[in-house]
């Protein structure tokens, strides 16, 4: 019985090696969501398969938002002990307007949690997730995640001070037009 178990357990490493491209260093995916609708929410899920400790996960997801928006992602990595882990997974919020620059960043050594409420209206933002594989045994990673964006309300002190702006309009159409009668 112990023998069989040894042998499935060579064997699963075996498939795990023959179906990584031992030459790569990085699996890199891209997905261009477009224009995403208000409110969006979608899961997001990417891996890698390579040798422990040098092969890397590169995935961008990269989208637009028709106003003002806030953004939540996250995700975590999903451990099969001993051969599936990331050492660390790492995202990057990074606005393609500017060059790339990476306007925010969050990191775990068991996933991320990242928050960024600037999201500027028809602007090309990119969610750059990177991770590489850890320990002597990890031969692949897997994260799992979300993506989340949701509009930006209008605060309270905007409509209140529109309000008083028109009231103030009215106001003095009213009083200008008594005095043109008198």
């Amino acid at each position: 019985m112990r023998s069989q178990v040894g042998l499935r357990l060579f064997a699963a490493v075996v498939l795990l090696l023959s179906l990584t491209q031992l030459h790569s260093a990085a699996s890199a995916a891209n997905y261009d969501l477009g224009t995403l609708p208000l409110p969006y929410a979608q899961p997001i899920v990417g891996g890698t398969l390579g040798w422990p400790g040098s092969t890397h996960v590169l995935d961008t997801y990269q989208f637009k938002v028709p106003s003002p928006s806030q953004l939540t992602t996250g995700a975590i990595d999903i451990v099969i002990w001993p051969f599936v882990n990331f050492a660390n997974l790492t995202v990057d919020l990074l606005d393609s307007a500017h060059s790339d620059l990476v306007v925010a960043t969050a990191s775990g050594s068991n996933g991320f949690l990242l928050s960024y409420a600037n999201l500027v209206a028809s602007s090309t933002y990119k969610l750059r997730i990177t991770g590489v594989l850890g320990g002597a045994w990890n031969f692949a990673g897997i994260y799992k995640g979300f993506l989340a964006v949701a509009a930006v309300p209008l605060p309270p002190a905007f409509l209140l001070f529109g309000s008083a702006l028109f009231g103030a309009a009215a106001f003095a159409r009213r009083r200008s037009a008594k005095q043109a009668s008198a």
